[in-house]
């Protein structure tokens, strides 16, 4: 498998790329590449090109840009997943899962049962820690595109983060022991959409007030099948299913 690395700026054939103390180390400490490695790099854009390692040191090194590459880019639909935000493990591994299943979009939701409490600054400090989950599954996993990840929010300004037509869909057990309609059934029922948003609750779900919120907003309570499943695995689930039925999978 080529190396890949993400280099945040403008990418042409001929040009030289500075590497940050961060990129040097992660190529001569975890990859262990020797100057004149072939590699890929992508600027997170939607652009991939070839690349070659003209110097490297510990803490510094430079790129020399090569041709352009077919570039990875995502398919419909769009998928944003709203995520409850979970404990460190659990919201990591969501996160990270989702960047390689094709999620275009992550929005972490503060919610009233969730066992995380972020004020400002450690909202910013783990924003910068999601980000980072982020570039690395695609360098991993292939995607020259990143996952847009929004501020952490709140049930007051989610609206205004949803895209205004497309469907809505909650995952959470019922409350009122009436079934929801199955994913399956409810993709069957209605055309191929070109975006969709998933509501996924935090460990301990939400509470009948925020169901109610959610519902007043446009989403529609949906299931996954007869088991219920834990904060990390039912977002995943739901994106692994649409992107089997609508997406690229």
């Amino acid at each position: 498998m080529t190396p890949r690395l993400y280099v945040p700026a403008a990418l042409r054939d001929g040009d030289a790329a500075s590497l940050s103390a961060e990129q040097a180390h992660y190529l001569t400490q975890v990859l262990r590449l020797p100057v004149g490695q072939a590699l890929q790099v992508f600027d997170g854009r939607g652009h991939r090109h070839q690349a070659t390692i003209e110097a490297l040191r510990k803490h510094q090194g430079t790129l020399r840009i090569g041709p352009a590459l077919p570039a990875h880019r995502g398919g419909a639909p769009r998928i944003t997943l709203v995520q409850g935000i979970a404990s460190a493990d659990k919201m990591d591994g969501a996160i990270e899962k989702a960047t390689e299943l094709g999620v275009a979009r992550i929005v972490p939701l503060l919610a009233q049962r969730g066992k995380v409490r972020l004020d400002a600054d450690r909202a910013a400090r783990r924003h910068v820690h999601w980000q980072r989950l982020i570039v690395a599954a695609c360098m991993q996993c292939g995607r020259d595109e990143l996952v847009e990840l929004s501020a952490v929010t709140d049930w007051a300004t989610l609206p205004t983060l949803l895209d205004a037509d497309s469907p809505r869909l909650l995952f959470a057990p019922p409350s009122d022991g009436q079934a929801s309609p199955r994913l399956s059934q409810w993709v069957r029922a209605r055309p191929r959409a070109e975006a969709v948003t998933l509501l996924v609750g935090p460990e301990s779900g939400f509470s009948d007030q925020e169901r109610h919120d959610a519902e007043s907003i446009g989403f529609t309570p949906i299931s996954l099948g007869p088991r219920i499943l834990r904060t990390e695995t039912a977002g995943l689930a739901a994106i692994a299913a649409l992107q089997s039925m609508w997406g690229d999978a």
